[in-house]
């Protein structure tokens, strides 16, 4: 169920990055961004119910609505640190075979 939706998004990530990116560059961040959602949205998962002493703030009537913020959130957020990492990473790769650094 998670593959699909996944395999879809990865696909239309890599054609979109490769209008602003290197094909090397975004052939990684389509990988990383394939690999780790499903990751994270697990991770997030797990620390769901975290997320749910938002009735605490916000009242017994948002318990639901913090739960699925906090997932949202923490999925993005771990997400995007590591396809920023990967595209670092990428471009300390490229940047050492090309020879501009030691």
């Amino acid at each position: 169920m998670v593959l699909v939706p996944n395999g879809a998004a990865v696909w239309w990530a890599s054609r979109k990055l490769r209008t602003v990116y290197p094909r090397r560059e975004a052939r990684a961040l389509s990988v990383a961004f394939g690999v780790v959602t499903p990751v994270s949205l697990l991770v997030a998962l797990a620390v769901s119910p975290m997320f749910g002493y938002s009735e605490l703030v916000l009242g017994r009537s948002f318990v639901l609505v913090g739960v699925f913020v906090g997932i949202v959130a923490l999925t993005t957020l771990l997400t995007f640190f590591v396809c920023v990492l990967v595209l670092r990473v990428t471009r300390l790769a490229i940047s050492v075979e090309q020879g501009d650094r030691p």
